[in-house]
């Protein structure tokens, strides 16, 4: 039993640099279980490694791999995040800006729309992530009311529904 509990932390130690992030022999492995298998564990591990190294935009593929080809629901909300919490080029200054907004107003239209579309689909598939977002910040009376959310009775009830389910 030592000698196993050993061997057991001896291959999962070795899989990690010294500042807890995955080797990269080790990321293209967890890759690859994302993009064949939807595998989920292989996901979060991947997930927690990106935002650990602030590589988020990097990311954003495997993020739409996993909603459009697996149908995770997590995945869908971590491109709704993704795309409102990126770098985009304002073309008034010319430059490339870091852009952290939940009022989406830093996204271009077409963006924005692809961004809502993904929570919309992370809302449906029973996200409570997305569901709070959407009670507490695009409701009506909240803080950045988007029409097209609050005016779908549809997306709002499954919204409310999901954060009662999880009670």
């Amino acid at each position: 039993m030592v000698v196993f509990s050993l061997f057991l932390y001896l291959s999962c130690s070795d899989s990690k640099d010294s500042k807890g992030r995955y080797k990269q022999d080790n990321i293209d492995d967890l890759k690859q279980k994302i993009i064949l298998n939807g595998n989920v564990d292989a996901y979060n591990q991947l997930y927690l490694d990106y935002m650990h190294d602030s590589n988020q935009t990097d990311f954003l593929p495997y993020s739409i791999i996993m909603a459009n080809e697996h149908e995770y629901p997590q995945a869908f909300f971590d491109v709704f995040e993704l795309l409102y919490s990126t770098i985009y080029y304002k073309k008034e200054s010319r430059n490339y800006e870091s852009c952290v907004d939940l009022n989406l107003s830093c996204l271009d239209l077409e963006t924005r729309s692809v961004a809502l579309s993904f929570l919309k689909k992370a809302i449906e598939r029973g996200n409570l992530a997305a569901s709070k977002t959407l009670l507490d910040y695009y409701d009506k009376n909240k803080h950045y009311p988007i029409e097209e959310l609050y005016t779908d009775k549809k997306l709002m009830e499954k919204a409310k529904l999901n954060l009662q389910n999880s009670e």
